[in-house]
């Protein structure tokens, strides 16, 4: 751990690969306002956000750890993204003052809270926690997002993204699709039901369809979707710049969605069950329908319009 650094704030980041990635326009204000950030999350923010400049540390698990942890970082304030209760306790009890939204019944323990109103994006819930912060250090940050997510991408991920292009002999202008999702929303799968008609559309249209799923996925993924090629044992942070080379991106609404769209426009969630209010892609398009998912033939309609014109065509 660097304890001998000196932080003006620590950011807890989301629990959630996509949730992590919303916080970043809110992140990248906070650095360019001249705040040194250390970022805390579940190892896999090492790659994930390894572009940004800043530290990533790990949170450990278990209380004791966490509030010995919490002790040895080098500031008082820390900015909370999570909207747990639990999140407060271990930064509270080693004496940080905690900014975070007023939630789960965590206001007591918050120095600075903001009461969560409903009906926005969590790209803005996370941008007025920034604003918050930026005041405690007598800084300013504008009041509306940017109409974009930037997730910066190391040289290390830009260099194994160049050698898969090279090795999996992919041509100009493949396709990623991103056909897993973790967890289920109120008991329902997030994953859309017509992913191998689609996919058996593209590789008639002649183009490589790939698929980097998380090491516990791949196995699934593989025996679900037999005719895509699955890439292994990408990181997140390849997976990022991967998606920068890539003609469009199809994904359902999870943490790989979001990351496709901060670095790719021409990225398209496909949402069946969960909210688009919420957690739609920031800056890039999405597909629902009143009444269950949307068919093959709506999603297949947008991609080839996309590869005629090479230019972003709002679906529907």
């Amino acid at each position: 751990m660097h304890t001998e650094k000196k932080y003006d704030v620590a950011i807890r980041l989301p629990n959630w690969v996509g949730d992590a990635v919303m916080s970043v326009p809110g992140i990248l204000a906070l650095q360019k306002r001249g705040l040194h950030c250390v970022l805390i999350g579940k190892p896999w923010a090492q790659d994930a956000l390894s572009g940004l400049n800043c530290d990533i540390l790990t949170h450990p698990k278990g209380f004791l750890q966490q509030a010995q942890f919490w002790k040895k970082i080098s500031t008082k304030k820390v900015l909370l993204l999570p909207n747990s209760l639990s999140s407060a306790f271990a930064p509270r009890l080693a004496g940080k003052e905690l900014v975070g939204m007023q939630t789960d019944g965590r206001g007591l323990l918050l120095k600075h809270g903001i009461c969560k109103t409903p009906g926005k994006h969590e790209v803005e819930y996370d941008w007025q926690l920034a604003q918050l912060t930026a005041i405690l250090f007598d800084k300013h940050i504008t009041k509306i997002p940017p109409p974009r997510i930037t997730l910066p991408i190391s040289e290390k991920a830009q260099h194994a993204a160049h050698g898969i292009i090279k090795n999996e002999k992919l041509a100009d202008g493949f396709v990623i699709i991103c056909p897993m999702a973790a967890g289920l929303y109120k008991g329902t799968s997030k994953i859309w039901p017509h992913w191998n008609a689609a996919i058996d559309m593209l590789n008639q249209q002649g183009k490589h369809v790939i698929t980097c799923p998380s090491p516990n996925e791949s196995e699934q993924c593989k025996k679900n979707h037999p005719t895509c090629r699955v890439i292994e044992k990408v990181d997140l942070g390849t997976l990022a710049a991967l998606c920068a080379k890539a003609d469009f991106i199809l994904s359902n609404d999870s943490g790989p969605m979001h990351i496709a769209t901060a670095m790719n426009p021409n990225t398209c969630g496909i949402f069946g069950v969960t909210d688009p209010t919420l957690t739609r892609p920031w800056g890039a398009n999405y597909f629902m329908v009143e009444n269950g998912w949307p068919d093959d033939g709506n999603v297949m309609q947008w991609a080839n319009q996309l590869n005629q014109t090479k230019v972003l065509t709002p679906p529907g």
